[in-house]
């Protein structure tokens, strides 16, 4: 676009001269100046000069309106993970009758406290989470939720709920002795971050949010509904809704977590590799590999590198040997005319629209939000949990009460398969929308409660899958003062080089929340 004649800032007139010559082929002068109010320098390429010699470049290398010069930052290299050496303390902590989280500290012991919120939920912490933290500077806690990791009993969904998740982070506080820390979550994490944030603000010093996720209904419709990410990921949509029955492939958050909950441990592992396989294809994609369909005895569906070289490709597939199939002759439209309207014409001849039964208005859309319903529980699943029904969020139907309430009861243990635990918990939570459809939605609590008071630095992949970048716009949108950080090209997960590196430069920034002496 032109810029000729708005007022863009430059250092002097040389420096305007020495963009003119590195930005046009042909040097563009100056034809007037003045200094503004600011002291500045601003130029105005002659209109003349500019039509003469049919150029699209301005005088001046600076962006549209009055703006600061910007120079040229030099490239640097992502910076990669610190090296994690062994926690120097560790344990167990009771947090209900029925529950105990595991915890791990690493780092300085005397440092700034940081814990990490992981994801899934389910997806437990590991050793290298701590290697995104300066450990001379920081004290890094990592802990596993309620049914996940080391904590016990493994797979049990009995009161297991965000609440519950939260109250269980401020157990850890008192017991480790630290009045506020550092809190980075990501993905799941970041919601349940999040929680604990608007309950606590005074307990947490800052926020670090990677692949921003809030649990609203249109995020798990998009990872788990046919009209989202599974437009994206067509072949893998079909492979994760074959395991299902004709009749739950409409839901199939619903149909998982009947598989998830069967007696059968074969199925309950078949759906869970299924179920991890979707969320895979989702959140990892591959720029080098290649499908393709050859539909022959012995192929099928085949990954190639990409791009293939030519003589690698074999030759299009021959016409069937048979007869051409015959094409019908086109059929001459009728002739026939609607019944006129029995409606009186308007003033301009016209007649109102009277649809008919098969273009009548659709239902309106359904009400996603948990509706107070009471109903009976079975004696072995806790009845405070059920004083509501439950509305799945892919369709806003109902949830079968039974197969709530066999969820509800899920007493876990050592005998469930650990490759089993996530997906168990991803399905549980989102059938349920993390146990958050009350009240003022997350989003707007956090922007409420947090946003004068808790600093906070959210790090967002633009190719996101799984959490796409809408999310992470929206709480911005909601709460500006937090700083939203788009890395291009980056996907979900945390280790991806750009996420790492943006990371890694937030917990360096969040040192000067603290003071810290050795």
């Amino acid at each position: 676009r032109s810029l000729i004649g708005i007022d863009v800032t430059c250092n002097s007139r040389k420096a305007c001269s020495e963009r003119s010559r590195r930005s046009a082929p042909v040097p563009l002068q100056c034809s007037r100046s003045h200094t503004c109010a600011t002291g500045r320098h601003l130029c105005h390429a002659s209109a003349d000069n500019y039509s003469r010699q049919h150029r699209k470049y301005p005088c001046c290398a600076a962006s549209t309106a009055v703006v600061d010069h910007v120079t040229t930052q030099p490239s640097v290299q992502p910076r990669t993970l610190n090296t994690t050496s062994a926690p120097f303390s560790s344990g167990y902590l009771r947090v209900s009758p029925q529950h105990s989280i595991y915890y791990e500290i690493y780092g300085n012991p005397n440092g700034a406290p940081a814990v990490v919120v992981h994801g899934g939920p389910g997806a437990a912490c590991w050793p290298r989470h701590a290697s995104f933290f300066d450990l001379n500077f920081y004290k890094v806690i990592l802990t596993d939720q309620r049914g996940c990791g080391r904590s016990t009993p493994r797979g049990c969904l009995v009161e297991n709920s965000t609440q519950a998740l939260v109250d269980d982070f401020e157990q850890l506080r008192q017991h480790l002795g630290i009045s506020q820390w550092l809190m980075l979550g990501g993905s799941w994490g970041v919601t349940l971050a999040l929680e604990y944030a608007c309950q606590h603000p005074a307990r947490v010093a800052g926020l670090i949010l990677r692949g921003v996720c809030t649990m609203r209904p249109q995020e798990i419709r998009w990872m788990y509904g046919n009209a989202g990410a599974a437009m994206l990921k067509p072949l893998s949509w079909q492979r994760f809704v074959s395991l299902l029955p004709p009749q739950d492939r409409e839901d199939p958050l619903v149909g998982y977590y009947k598989l998830m909950l069967s007696d059968n441990q074969e199925t309950q592992e078949k759906a869970a590799r299924s179920w991890f396989d979707w969320e895979m294809s989702v959140g990892f994609s591959s720029s080098s590999s290649e499908l393709i369909y050859n539909e022959s005895p012995s192929s099928g569906w085949q990954v190639q590198q990409h791009p293939a070289m030519s003589r690698h490709r074999p030759p299009p597939r021959p016409l069937s040997a048979g007869p051409a199939p015959r094409v019908p002759p086109p059929q001459a439209p009728s002739k026939q005319l609607p019944p006129p309207s029995r409606q009186p014409p308007g003033r301009d001849g016209s007649r109102a629209y009277s649809p008919s039964p098969a273009s009548a208005p659709t239902a309106a859309a359904p009400d996603y939000t948990r509706r107070t319903v009471p109903i009976h529980a079975p004696s072995s699943a806790p009845s405070q949990q059920l004083a509501e029904q439950v509305l799945s969020p892919i369709t806003g139907l109902p949830v079968p009460d039974d197969l709530v309430a066999r969820g509800l009861a899920l007493q876990g243990g050592p005998g469930v398969p650990p490759s089993t635990v996530q997906p168990l918990l991803e399905a549980h939570y989102s059938l349920h929308s993390a146990f958050l459809s009350h009240g003022t939605p997350l989003m707007e609590r956090a922007a409420l409660l947090l946003r004068h008071s808790v600093p906070c630095i959210a790090v967002q992949g633009a190719s996101d899958l799984v959490c796409p970048p809408g999310t992470a716009a929206a709480l911005h949108q909601a709460w500006p003062e937090m700083e939203l950080r788009l890395v291009p090209g980056a996907g979900h997960s945390m280790y991806d080089p750009g996420i790492t590196h943006e990371l890694m430069e937030a917990t360096d920034r969040m040192k000067a929340l603290f003071n810290v002496h050795d």
